[in-house]
């Protein structure tokens, strides 16, 4: 896995490889803006896990006892409580999805908080629960993947 250095490196070599390079000033906003990011969204999930396990002693137990469920159950506070509730994307090619096109170069707003709490994908989705192996929307992606 790349280290952070060189995920920031990618990152400025992939900009200044665009038609139109970024200033130097546009390359540091947009740094900037990427490592602000990481640093609040962090934040804020410790700050809510550590609150909502708290509010139910037996999780919080639970993952004392067991700290191999600590990945499975950060997942879950993501899911319950993201840090970013929405997000905006650029659709970069057309797209079907639920039967409607969505044309390449619409904006669209992701609400992680709404298909977070779906029903239909997650029983008694407005519980924190102990939940295995579960994929959910937050913080924007793995932009520096």
């Amino acid at each position: 896995r790349p280290t952070v250095a060189g995920r920031v490196g990618g990152i400025v070599a992939q900009i200044q490889d665009e038609a139109q390079p970024l200033t130097r000033a546009e390359v540091v906003a947009t740094l900037t803006g990427v490592l602000l990011a990481g640093h609040e969204t962090t934040t804020n999930l410790i700050g809510t896990a550590v609150y909502l396990l708290l509010s139910q002693p037996e999780r919080w137990r639970r993952v004392c006892r067991y700290p191999e469920d600590i990945p499975s159950a950060i997942e879950e506070v993501l899911r319950f409580d993201s840090a970013v509730p929405t997000f905006y994307r650029t659709v970069l090619q057309e797209a079907q999805v639920g039967g409607v096109t969505i044309p390449a170069g619409d904006l669209l707003l992701l609400v992680y908080a709404s298909a977070n709490h779906d029903e239909a994908r997650f029983a008694n989705a407005e519980l924190l629960a102990n939940r295995q192996a579960v994929h959910v929307q937050a913080i924007g992606g793995d932009i520096l993947a």
